[in-house]
């Protein structure tokens, strides 16, 4: 795929990304942020998708970079807004759409684009500085159902 130049910061257009909520054996995949917006933060794997991909396929393939594993992208389970301001100005916006996902094979690696990736436990997650966005989907997809 060809790669686009997209200004991430301060963007004159709001950024699609996808992302993926893969939960296995009562623990949630996590990345920690090496990027703004929210660095330093924990998050669901996931980032843009590239002109001619699929959200699924980007999904996937972000979980792959980022963490090293396989999952199966299944139903679109959310879409949340990340938008960051510098006072009145719009520093970031992402519009991110999460897939529920599987995970298929592979040993969890880090990859430049994280600080750190892991399998949380759910009993967990309350000890780790979760990004706005990805706590409103883990409250409303895997911590309402406990």
């Amino acid at each position: 795929m060809e790669e686009l130049e997209i200004e991430r910061e301060y963007p004159k257009h709001p950024i699609v990304a996808a992302s993926v909520l893969v939960v296995r054996e009562r623990e949630v995949l996590l990345v920690k942020r090496a990027f703004e917006p929210s660095y330093g933060k924990w998050s669901l794997p996931g980032g843009l998708i590239e002109l001619g991909e699929t959200a699924r396929n980007a999904a996937a393939r972000e979980v792959f970079e980022e963490c090293g594993v396989d999952v199966a992208v299944g139903d679109l389970i959310e879409y949340v807004d990340g938008i960051v301001y510098n006072g009145e100005r719009v520093r970031f916006h992402y519009v991110i759409l999460v897939f529920a996902g599987r995970y298929l094979s592979g040993v969890l690696r880090n990859s430049p684009e994280n600080l750190d990736v892991r399998w949380v436990p759910l009993a967990d997650l309350t000890d780790y500085d979760i990004t706005r966005t990805a706590a409103l989907v883990l409250k409303k997809h895997v911590l309402s159902g406990r």
